[in-house]
């Protein structure tokens, strides 16, 4: 999760979000700003930020963006786990290396 200024010395929250969206999976973005207003936040919105925080910050604010982009990462990352192969049954423990002394579980 990342909590950026609306104008960063060395571009924007765009710029910023451009790359964070290499990432993967990619972090959510907050931007704050003493000027946030509709506009900003529905921008930022539309570009796949995650939320607008009004300066000078409100401490419930903060509290519910922090808690939103959470929420979010989670959501991404439930979304980005690798499927189950039908032949694996996920109850049985998984194996980090090959261990010859431990048997393989064979279904059809």
């Amino acid at each position: 999760m990342a909590i950026c200024e609306q104008d960063l010395p060395d571009g924007s929250w765009k710029h910023l979000l451009a790359e964070l969206s290499q990432c993967q999976p990619p972090p959510v973005l907050v931007v704050s700003s003493r000027s946030a207003d509709d506009s900003l936040w529905a921008e930022v919105l539309n570009l796949g930020g995650c939320d607008v925080l009004a300066k000078p910050f409100d401490a419930k604010e903060v509290v519910w963006a922090v808690q939103h982009g959470l929420e979010r990462l989670e959501d991404s990352a439930r979304h980005t786990q690798p499927a189950q192969s039908a032949l694996v049954d996920p109850a049985l423990p998984r194996r980090t290396a090959f261990d010859p002394a431990v048997p393989v579980p064979y279904t059809e």
